[in-house]
């Protein structure tokens, strides 16, 4: 532990112990998995996506991790469902599905599918995860599409709008009613945000 939530920082942490209390992200969990921290950088635009220091030039983490504090980048986030536990449904807003959670890590027995649902993707903004902000993907450096790694480990090349349509590939299938409020959600982001209709959606 030790990095800080996405809008959270050093005095968040001093003051609010619910806001800006350090954690383990999810890449530093994979830190005995990888090689180097370079690994998590997509070479195409490495300066994108979660940054090293906060708006005011402060560490967004205690440590910094293999002695660098470069090595905090990284541009990719993880889809929120895919480690979130006891998800309840908010099933009757347009914009925003998920109403509660226990973020604790799922086991892949918990998948129907896993090599249907998305794990990683590719992040435009500072925040580590993909959740009900889906215009934090990333859809400008690959002909308007992205990376996206699944549960089952596999990586594809897609458009965003292939990821809800025909079927949502954010949500596992054994959830039908969190499926289809997360496609719809999704998509009512995305076609009302000003870089995403242009980056992912081409219009």
């Amino acid at each position: 532990p030790g990095r800080y939530w996405c809008w959270g920082s050093r005095a968040d942490f001093a003051n609010n112990w619910d806001c800006g209390a350090p954690y383990a992200a999810w890449y530093d969990l994979i830190v005995p998995y990888k090689k180097n921290y370079a690994i998590l950088r997509c070479p195409s635009r490495p300066n994108r996506g979660y940054v090293p220091f906060d708006e005011n030039g402060n560490p967004t983490a205690e440590q910094a991790p293999g002695g660098s504090w470069e090595n905090l980048r990284n541009t990719y986030a993880v889809n929120f469902y895919a480690v979130a536990t006891n998800i309840i449904w908010n099933l009757t807003h347009p914009r925003s599905c998920y109403a509660n959670w226990d973020a604790r890590g799922k086991p892949l027995a918990a998948f129907s599918s896993p090599a249907n649902v998305i794990a990683i993707a590719e992040a435009y903004g500072a925040c580590p995860d993909i959740r009900n902000l889906v215009t934090t993907v990333d859809c400008g450096v690959h002909n308007r599409g992205s990376n996206y790694v699944f549960v089952d480990g596999h990586a594809k090349w897609m458009r965003i709008a292939a990821t809800l349509n025909p079927a949502n590939l954010w949500v596992d299938e054994w959830e039908p009613q969190g499926r289809a409020c997360v496609a719809n959600a999704y998509m009512n982001r995305l076609t009302t945000d000003a870089r995403t209709v242009t980056e992912c959606l081409g219009q």
